[in-house]
């Protein structure tokens, strides 16, 4: 991946820290984020399956990041989340990339588990 990709994506990472964006907004660049990220390892196939997946669990993500719109410190969460998504990704090393994600994921699945109970 390209220095300037890297660059446009962290401006998306920012944007989506910013406090008027709550996930109904953010929610379609929010995706094609994490659809550029894995582009230049991923293949039409896996796009497929991920693209399906992820649209599978879209009302669920709506709901429960939604339901943390009001608070400021989540939009910052959100933006620093993704910045560091970015920065694991300029390494450039697959161990720091695995890592990252697998923090990223785990994150999500913690917030969203709580926001759903």
């Amino acid at each position: 991946m390209s220095d300037a990709e890297l660059d446009r994506l962290a401006e998306r990472a920012a944007e989506f820290g910013a406090a008027g964006h709550g996930m109904a907004e953010i929610y379609d660049a929010h995706h094609a984020f994490h659809l550029a990220l894995l582009a230049p390892a991923a293949t039409t196939w896996d796009i497929r399956v991920l693209t399906r997946l992820w649209r599978a669990g879209e009302r669920y993500i709506r709901i429960g990041f939604g339901q943390l719109d009001p608070d400021p410190a989540e939009h910052q969460r959100r933006g620093e989340a993704h910045g560091e998504l970015v920065a694991a990704f300029r390494t450039r090393d697959p161990a720091t990339v695995s890592t990252a994600v697998e923090r990223h994921l785990a994150r999500n699945e913690t917030i969203a588990l709580a926001a759903l109970s």
